[in-house]
């Protein structure tokens, strides 16, 4: 039986000697020590690099235009117009790609992308009041 793959790991010359050590670990603790010590560093090394990561700054950046649209009374109704479409589109696809075996990375990002250009195009029309 094989397995999903839930994530993955960057990869980066610091990564790969992670997974290198992982796949001849033994029990030495030594070996355990520098394995943690390294993952930390790794994730160190990562989370610096998030500040100028435009996905980073995509992700905010959407969130802050929910939160300032959320202070309009008319988004309430431009809110449930956009979760039915979201939500339709979102049965849909899931009917077709999720029901009989897991997504593949591929759909999911595609889904992804069409999803949030979808709700990119709602605050468009939104913000040019139509």
């Amino acid at each position: 039986m094989g397995h999903v793959r839930m994530g993955f790991l960057p990869r980066t010359g610091q990564w790969n000697a992670i997974v290198e050590q992982l796949s001849s670990f033994g029990d030495n603790v030594d070996v355990v020590s520098h394995i943690a010590n390294d993952t930390l560093n790794a994730i160190k090394t990562t989370y610096a690099k998030m500040p100028f990561d435009e996905s980073v700054h995509k992700a905010v950046a959407f969130l802050a235009i929910l939160a300032f649209s959320a202070q309009s009374n008319a988004i309430a109704d431009h809110a449930f117009e956009t979760s039915k479409i979201m939500q339709s589109f979102a049965a849909g696809w899931f009917n077709k790609h999720a029901v009989s075996s897991p997504p593949s990375e591929t759909e999911v990002t595609n889904f992804l992308r069409i999803s949030f250009d979808k709700m990119r195009e709602e605050f468009r029309r939104e913000a040019d009041g139509k």
